[in-house]
């Protein structure tokens, strides 16, 4: 079948409108289903499955099966779970988190902002989530991870501006002004 999400990476900008091209084919499953043989594999610290049509429950599946995971990259796909607050607690080894792109909900746990203020490697990308917000201060201290919010609907005395490359305050539709 052929997919045509509205994606970020799918938009072709044409001078009269912004035209969304359909992917030809993509790979469906629902990763809430534990029998999968990756979920069997307890050492895993690289998961990506990036631009499919993949769903489910997979974040809290990653802390129970996969407690050495390092990297988790599952942009561009149709997960809609709302984010669990102890995820990244529960997996102190992950540098990278790439959930842009999908059709996330809720709000941005306080328990992210507390997690990625203290780890200064880990990098998480929530940006076109448009369902997902939530109210997010500034990070502190000197060294900390990186948050990216473009495209979702947070907010936050920071967020109606642009303050460093890691922090990403516009809305796609202000970026373009």
């Amino acid at each position: 079948g052929q997919s045509c999400k509205k994606s970020y990476e799918n938009i072709l900008d044409t001078d009269a409108q912004m035209v969304y091209i359909c992917r030809p084919s993509c790979w469906s499953l629902n990763l809430s289903d534990t029998t999968h043989a990756w979920y069997s594999w307890r050492y895993l610290e690289m998961f990506w499955v990036d631009q499919n049509c993949l769903d489910g429950d997979i974040l809290g599946n990653a802390v129970i099966h996969w407690p050495k995971l390092r990297s988790l990259d599952l942009y561009s796909n149709d997960f809609s779970e709302k984010l669990p607050p102890n995820i990244l607690h529960n997996l102190p080894q992950l540098v990278q988190l790439q959930l842009q792109d999908n059709n996330l909900s809720g709000t941005i746990p306080k328990e992210w902002i507390d997690e990625i203020e203290t780890r200064p490697y880990l990098d998480v990308n929530l940006q076109l989530n448009p369902n997902l917000g939530g109210s997010v201060r500034e990070l502190t201290g000197r060294y900390h991870g990186s948050l990216a919010v473009l495209g979702t609907s947070a907010q936050g005395s920071i967020w109606s501006q642009q303050v460093q490359s890691d922090w990403v305050a516009e809305s796609p539709r202000e970026a373009e002004l």
